[in-house]
């Protein structure tokens, strides 16, 4: 029998369809698991309340901030999106602390979506205390490294002695100091993650080429078919992080591409992106929240207006967006 795995992510309703596609995503590829899903917004939780899955666990906010009440002087002085990255630790203890989670827990990031069964992970993982992914920046997003060598996206921490000593020592940093600047190495909670195997024992870094595959490491790998199945390399494609995947208009997806000079082929959106689209548009026929910003005339005068019109120069250059067709998209 399989055993059941348990995952944690946290957002808001304006999030909340990319949280139901990776949970779909999940369903459709694993056996025995349940997300618990920290709601951030009252209507997160009522939504997920009337769905009624058994593997879909909705946590308002509220508890995870009583149990950790440091987390309330933390959210006084930074802004409410440096409050969502602080909330990355905390959320992995609350669920760690429960007496059904007897083994691991392992946070996703929300935008993420499951190709392959998350089994092919674990048995990287084996019996390790924490498991991390790194980047594996392109060429072109060398630049990115400040950010951190490893990603938040996929975090596992067992339930001992290295695991949540290191899952501790990342809240007690995170509510120290979690902001959206570079610091002294630092960045929001995720340059933390560059210390964790200098600090403790037992931490697994997955490198492997179809897990958390990215925007940012696209340019990397060949990515082809097989038998059904999303090959990346020559290895199964077990979760793509769309990270700023933003839909535009009722038919028009930006997929986020063109930073990393990635031309969006054919092929890539077969096999990658249409079925994420496909997926967030049973989820959420209404769509995704607008991410199409209106630029007034004094916008348009402005630099930074300038930049936003080369930047979607670029975006048209590479092909990075999607196209909605009645039941086609392209």
């Amino acid at each position: 029998m399989t055993e059941c795995r348990h995952f944690v992510t946290h957002c808001d309703h304006r999030y909340l369809p990319k949280a139901l596609a990776l949970h779909a995503s999940l369903k459709r590829h694993h056996a025995s698991f349940v997300l618990w899903l920290v709601c951030t917004s009252c209507e997160a939780e009522e939504h997920l309340r009337a769905l009624s899955d058994e593997t879909l666990r909705p946590i308002p906010l509220r508890l995870v901030e009583e149990a950790y009440p440091k987390l309330m002087s933390a959210k006084a002085n930074r802004s409410i999106v440096e409050y969502y990255f602080t909330l990355s630790p905390a959320v992995c203890k609350f669920i760690l602390d429960k007496p059904e989670c007897r083994e691991m827990v392992t946070y996703l990031d929300a935008d993420m979506f499951f190709f392959s069964s998350p089994e092919y992970v674990f048995k990287l993982f084996g019996q390790s205390s924490v498991g991390i992914t790194p980047h594996r920046f392109s060429f072109w997003v060398r630049h990115a490294r400040k950010v951190g060598e490893y990603n938040v996206g996929w975090i596992t921490f067992r339930k001992d002695g290295n695991g949540t000593a290191c899952l501790q020592w990342w809240f007690d940093r995170c509510i120290d100091w979690c902001y959206l600047r570079y610091e002294d190495g630092k960045y929001a909670d995720q340059g933390y993650l560059n210390w964790f195997q200098k600090l403790f024992h037992g931490v697994k870094v997955l490198d492997d080429p179809g897990i958390n595959l990215a925007p940012w490491n696209l340019a990397n790998y060949r990515v082809h078919g097989e038998n059904d199945a999303v090959k990346v390399d020559g290895k199964p494609l077990v979760f793509f992080h769309f990270a700023d995947f933003v839909q535009l208009s009722n038919w028009h997806y930006s997929a986020n591409t063109s930073g990393a000079l990635i031309w969006l082929t054919p092929r890539l959106r077969r096999l990658i992106f249409r079925p994420y689209v496909e997926m967030l548009r049973k989820i959420s026929p209404e769509g995704l929240p607008r991410g199409l910003r209106r630029l007034t005339i004094r916008e348009l005068m402005s630099l930074q207006a300038r930049k936003e019109i080369l930047r979607s120069i670029r975006k048209i250059l590479f092909m990075q967006y999607l196209f909605v067709f009645g039941d086609r998209i392209i």
